[in-house]
């Protein structure tokens, strides 16, 4: 139980290629950046830090109850997240949690 634990929150590759392992971390590097810093809904704009106030409308159109909570769970699980998977640190779990938020936002 503990290996499957510990196998699903810092994963495993099974081979010792050295191109499957640079290629898997530029794309984890790739992605965390992405989400961090292209989508720029955390980072200060026009003074403001978290998400903005287009977002928080956005949000709100979605019919979500409580817009603005629901915009600062977004903002922080991209960045955060992103953070994680640039590090490596907790790869799985912040990839899953990146994948239900974008998921929401998709649909």
């Amino acid at each position: 139980m503990r290996n499957a634990i510990r196998t699903f929150l810092f994963g495993t590759v099974q081979t010792t290629d050295d191109r499957v392992h640079i290629s898997i971390l530029l794309l984890r590097v790739f992605t965390g950046l992405a989400l961090c810093i292209i989508f720029e809904k955390f980072l200060p704009r026009e003074g403001i830090w978290g998400p903005q106030a287009w977002f928080i409308a956005d949000v709100a159109k979605m019919g979500f109850p409580y817009p603005t909570f629901f915009a600062w769970a977004a903002v922080l699980s991209e960045f955060v997240g992103g953070l994680l998977l640039v590090s490596g640190l907790f790869k799985r779990p912040a990839a899953a949690i990146n994948l239900v938020d974008l998921l929401v936002a998709t649909f």
